[in-house]
């Protein structure tokens, strides 16, 4: 566990201590301590969790509370000692279903904190203005399986790429953006293709461009098929897990890469809507002139909403074939 990769274990001790009584707080250490002293986290017996992050008097009484999200709130708080008045503000969650969010916005805050010993109020309000957006959330819609093997392809490819040492592997992902192929690589582009059929090798083609590379770069092509099964040892909440253990995985990034497919990956409820797979066979290709498509003559645009189907079927026979794949987890 790295030092800013810690809250969630902060959270769970201080969640782990039971008897609190009505109103009373579990308060622990979080190691970070800036000018006007340390920063805790709590855990409340009402449930709520938070950060406790001290303020000198002057910032405390110049900042405006921020409720403005029903998720999370920071506001002020006071603590009266025997010699002074401790003020400080609380960073506090309200909406439990969102908690993974907000574990890897603690982190964020305090990896802030420890470079910016000297913030204020209006600091951490800034910063959680840049991730309210986060926790807007987006509920426990039910996708289609075939969005869901669509992505588990997107997510072991990204995968690949962390575990080559590939430079901003998250960049690169432009699946969630609409672009024309699923991953934009100075060298090269990836195109994810998936299916959950056990008898045949289909995937569908979208649009006339799904196919063409930019700028001459090689196009590959990646298909994966996969298995439900509760047993499965793939789903899209396992392979987040494994990426989360990169030091290099930017949450930030990949949370904001991923609101633009209507998905919040790390709510509770999400979470435990994905299925789970086993994979079954992938195969890797290099789009080329042989590889099977459709050519169109289509210089002034008459043609629209083109989809067709290509077999895969014997897949060492198709042109392009990869027969030592690279973009494929081992």
């Amino acid at each position: 566990m790295s030092a800013f990769d810690k809250a969630e274990f902060l959270f769970k001790a201080t969640q782990s201590e039971a008897g609190l009584n009505h109103g009373q707080e579990w308060v622990l250490d979080t190691g970070i301590e800036i000018d006007e002293g340390p920063v805790r986290c709590f855990a409340h017996e009402s449930g709520q969790i938070g950060l406790i992050i001290p303020s000198a008097k002057e910032h405390f009484e110049a900042f405006q509370e921020d409720r403005k999200s029903t998720a999370i709130h920071l506001i002020k708080g006071k603590q009266q000692t025997d010699a002074r008045t401790l003020f400080h503000t609380r960073l506090t969650l309200r909406d439990w279903h969102q908690k993974t969010t907000f574990y890897f916005f603690c982190d964020q805050i305090l990896k802030f904190l420890d470079d910016t010993p000297h913030a204020t109020p209006a600091d951490i309000a800034a910063q959680l203005a840049n991730w309210r957006r986060f926790f807007a959330g987006h509920g426990a819609t039910k996708i289609s399986q075939e969005i869901e093997v669509g992505l588990l392809c997107e997510l072991e490819v990204l995968l690949q790429l962390f575990e080559d040492g590939h430079p901003n592997p998250i960049e690169a992902w432009h699946g969630p953006l609409n672009d024309r192929h699923d991953f934009e690589l100075s060298e090269s582009a990836v195109e994810c293709k998936a299916s959950a059929s056990a008898e045949k090798m289909h995937l569908t083609i979208h649009g006339t461009f799904q196919l063409q590379t930019l700028n001459n770069k090689p196009l590959h092509l990646v298909f994966r098929r996969y298995s439900k099964h509760p047993d499965g040892d793939v789903s899209i909440p396992l392979l987040l897990e494994k990426l989360q253990e990169f030091s290099s995985f930017n949450i930030e990034l990949f949370l904001e890469r991923s609101q633009n497919l209507g998905i919040d990956f790390f709510n509770a409820q999400a979470r435990s809507s994905f299925e789970r797979y086993f994979a079954i066979d992938v195969y890797q290709f290099e789009v080329s002139d042989d590889f099977p498509h459709v050519k169109l003559t289509n210089d002034d645009n008459r043609i629209q909403n083109l989809q067709y189907t290509i077999d895969l079927a014997g897949p060492s026979a198709v042109p392009g074939f990869v027969p030592t794949p690279t973009f494929i987890t081992k």
